[in-house]
């Protein structure tokens, strides 16, 4: 059977697929034939994503496979999820936990999309009335007040800098935010080194870490509680977690206990040790590493307190991060016009008035 032609997997498709694929796994349905139906009611995206996934389980692949052979169309960390749910035998779990995450950046990113409207409408009115003004006003009345106004008017004979003004700027004012949306959209802004699709967006780093703190206490809980090595299991969460910081920490800290040591007691150093470059919650957990029970249940209140937190903090950057943009951006604009502009118009004002007085 022919797969449809692939096209760049988005964040919204990636989560949508990922709640999908949660309840089938929860419900323990066979998945190639869910798959076709569920790619019949699916955004085209993640309905195309859906059919080439049950194309190759039904030639005999495995879903970590059938993931893989997607390549660049899907980040690295959710492939690594997909795998830790595997081995700790609760994929529905991993599953859910990688849709909340996307989920979340997916929000944050369709609301700073909207609320780059604003400065971008400003930005592309203020320099085409800038044109409109050096070129109809400053130009006939430099004569008022030729000291202040003869600079504006030669502004007026560079054909350049008017062309910059009516042509370069709307179209870089247009394209820019455009071709950002398109990228940052896409599945492969989670991967870390993309991050900075998504990371200038105020709030953003916060949220991304938070979703990785609980990524990572979700995947430790399930793969401890599955019997997994703990050296195996911090390896596994370091590929899952999509954060550079705590995926090296992870890393170092498993070849610490694989060679014998206990995280929290060989931190000669507190602050630079591998076990406290981890989320706090998640430090505390493995201080308890020698009792599996307990640390199962603290990761699960770490995994449940850093969600909360994550959720919040997006809520509350839907309304922040317009604000933040409209008054940064178009506040910023919107000032430096009036004050290049008003500044002339005050100077030829002075001067006509010490004329009439005179």
């Amino acid at each position: 059977m022919s797969e449809p032609d692939p096209r760049p997997t988005t964040l919204d498709d990636l989560a949508a697929l990922n709640a999908e694929l949660a309840a089938l796994a929860k419900a323990r349905m066979p998945l190639e034939p869910e798959l076709r139906r569920l790619a019949r009611q699916l955004s085209p995206g993640a309905g195309s994503l859906a059919t080439r996934l049950a194309n190759r389980i039904e030639r005999g692949s495995s879903l970590i496979d059938a993931l893989d052979a997607e390549g660049d169309q899907l980040p690295e960390v959710y492939r690594a999820v997909v795998e830790a749910g595997i081995a700790s035998g609760d994929p529905a779990g991993a599953l859910e936990e990688m849709a909340r995450s996307t989920r979340r950046l997916s929000n944050l990113q369709r609301t700073t999309s909207a609320a780059l409207l604003v400065p971008i409408t400003v930005i592309i009115l203020a320099s085409l009335l800038l044109a409109l003004l050096l070129t109809g006003v400053f130009s006939n009345i430099a004569w008022i007040a030729p000291e202040t106004l003869t600079p504006y008017a030669k502004f007026a004979d560079n054909p350049w800098l008017i062309k910059t003004l009516t042509i370069v700027v709307p179209v870089l004012a247009i394209v820019i935010p455009l071709v950002w949306w398109w990228r940052s959209r896409r599945a492969t802004s989670l991967a870390a080194p993309r991050w900075s699709l998504l990371g200038w967006i105020p709030g953003a780093r916060a949220l991304h870490r938070l979703s990785a703190s609980g990524t990572m206490a979700e995947v430790l809980r399930m793969t401890t509680a599955a019997g997994v090595p703990l050296d195996r299991s911090l390896r596994i969460a370091a590929g899952a977690v999509g954060h550079r910081g705590y995926r090296k920490a992870a890393l170092e800290l498993a070849d610490q206990v694989a060679a014998g040591g206990v995280p929290g007691d060989s931190d000669d150093h507190p602050g630079r040790s591998p076990l406290d470059r981890l989320p706090p919650l998640v430090q505390v957990a493995l201080r308890y590493s020698g009792r599996r029970p307990l640390m199962t249940a603290s990761l699960d209140r770490a995994r449940r307190s850093y969600q909360a937190r994550a959720d919040l903090l997006q809520t509350s950057l839907n309304d922040l991060v317009p604000a933040v943009l409209t008054v940064g951006v178009a506040g910023t604009v919107v000032a430096a016009y009036c004050i290049g502009m008003m500044w002339p118009y005050t100077e030829m004002l002075h001067t006509l008035a010490d004329s009439l007085w005179q």
